[in-house]
């Protein structure tokens, strides 16, 4: 059977579906570990959708199929999934279902949905559990993705794995452990299986490359009182890492082996699995184990690694400082360039220093902007400036002068809420908080003059607005717009 179109797969999951005694099956975005950006071999909805996006639930029954998307989507969704039978579902707009209760509305009572228990989450198999009970459905576990997607599907990653040195990471593995059978022991554990990867490379300076830009390898970690068990591809792991981990209490065990393993495990133990961050394949063997008593609950490591020690702050501050170098040395170039008549376009661009003499822009002698990160997009760049050197809340702008639609990210300030992670505020936060954010882009120079668009989230709106203006003076239009708009948003 041929699969190279998304109807023949759907075809083809509705076969298996069928053959499997399934009504329904609902494919998430998500690998087993909840991550955000996923290994090319877990994109499963991507391959039997055409969709490319995080937050996401492809939904398949008998006659019809359904994916949910967020408000970043919409767009994109429209148009990858044009041509096909699948119905687009915009999450949070006025009557859509939840994938809760569309499961449940397409189930009758005795009936089963199926899914992947190593892509679901414990909390999401938890939620449609309780949609499920009152139409008299149940939840059984396969893996028909796998069964279908065999040809061209790429493989596990198995990127190099090694250990970030103490003279990075500020303390051993060893350390670490300590420290979170400390927080454990104040929970009332004993106990915890890691497999959110950010907490466990923290956990174990454990380093390699298995999601493009971000340093993590595939596993999991099974922590006790006395024992620490590391569940990844040991042939990836070099001897002199192995020997590191060994010498810090930490045992090698292979990584399709967790599951068999945790299911043999004779000691008692309370374990600690966020039902948000450890998959349901993982969570139903802790509760059928008899030794095991499961507590479900926010991982620690979350905001253990989110304090960082003074090793952290010097090495972060040392990036700052380099960036701060690299900065500099572009807005000397660029100054220059269009000091000489140049004519600059996006392509050009990648960061951009907002300053004035007082390192900001300041409006009415007290509102201070400082600098902003942008990106490329399209002939021109998106800039973010944010009101008070508060940490700038970012999403995809609009505008109309034929420029793509951008997502800006701000690298934080040591001081900032989100310092060292590059964390966003939503528009809620920013309106309790009352700050103000500005969003200008640049389109190019004409002659001594820059085009701008702008961008604004007052206090007292959820959506962006977005304005144009052509023509003048670019850093002249810039501090009257701002120094209008603060005081009609401030007094």
């Amino acid at each position: 059977m041929s699969m190279n179109t998304v109807p023949e797969r759907l075809a083809a999951l509705r076969a298996a579906m069928a053959a499997n005694g399934v009504a329904v099956y609902l494919i998430p975005v998500g690998d087993p570990h909840a991550s955000e950006y996923l290994p090319d071999h877990y994109t499963s909805l991507t391959w039997f959708s055409g969709f490319h996006g995080e937050n996401s639930n492809l939904v398949v029954t008998r006659t019809g199929s359904a994916l949910w998307a967020d408000g970043r989507y919409f767009v994109q969704a429209e148009k990858e999934l044009a041509g096909t039978e699948i119905e687009l579902q915009r999450m949070g707009e006025p009557g859509v279902p939840t994938v809760e209760e569309y499961c449940a509305n397409a189930l009758n009572e005795g009936e089963v949905l199926g899914l992947c228990g190593l892509t679901a989450s414990t909390a999401l198999v938890n939620g449609l559990k309780k949609a499920l009970e009152k139409k008299g459905a149940s939840i059984r576990t396969l893996r028909l993705e796998d069964e279908l997607w065999t040809e061209g599907r790429p493989a596990l990653p198995d990127t190099p794995a090694w250990i970030l040195p103490k003279e990075y990471a500020g303390f051993s593995p060893a350390e670490k452990l300590d420290q979170l059978r400390g927080k454990l022991k104040e929970l009332g554990c004993t106990a915890q299986f890691v497999g959110k990867l950010d907490n466990l490379a923290w956990l174990l300076n454990l380093r390699a490359m298995d999601i493009e830009c971000t340093p993590y390898a595939m596993a999991y970690c099974y922590v006790t009182p006395d024992r620490a068990v590391l569940f990844i591809n040991t042939a990836r792991v070099a001897p002199e890492a192995r020997a590191e981990l060994e010498a810090n209490g930490v045992t090698l065990a292979d990584y399709d082996d967790v599951l068999p393993c945790l299911a043999a495990e004779t000691e008692p133990q309370t374990v600690l699995a966020e039902a948000a961050t450890v998959n349901y394949a993982v969570y139903q063997v802790l509760e059928k184990n008899p030794a095991l008593t499961v507590k479900d609950g926010t991982d620690p490591l979350l905001l253990m690694k989110g304090v960082k020690n003074e090793t952290e702050l010097a090495h972060t501050k040392q990036a700052h400082i380099r960036d701060a170098v690299a900065m500099v040395r572009f807005q000397m170039e660029l100054e220059s360039r269009l000091a000489a008549g140049e004519n600059i376009n996006g392509a050009h661009l990648a960061t951009l220093h907002i300053r004035e003499k007082n390192g900001g822009i300041r409006i009415g002698g007290k509102h201070r902007f400082g600098h902003a990160i942008v990106q490329q997009s399209g002939d021109g760049c998106l800039i973010n400036i944010a009101l008070d050197s508060q940490c700038v809340e970012y999403a995809t702008l609009h505008a109309s002068h034929s420029i793509n639609a951008s997502v800006v990210h701000d690298v934080g300030r040591f001081g900032s809420p989100g310092a060292n992670g590059a964390q966003t505020r939503n528009n809620q936060e920013l309106k309790i908080a009352g700050f103000f954010v500005c969003r200008v882009s640049i389109i190019k120079k004409r002659g001594q003059t820059l085009r701008f668009i702008f961008g604004q989230i007052p206090r007292n709106m959820h959506k962006v607005q977005v304005a144009a203006r052509n023509g003048l003076n670019g850093r002249a239009y810039a501090a009257q717009l701002l120094e209008k708009t603060l005081g009609t948003e401030f007094g």
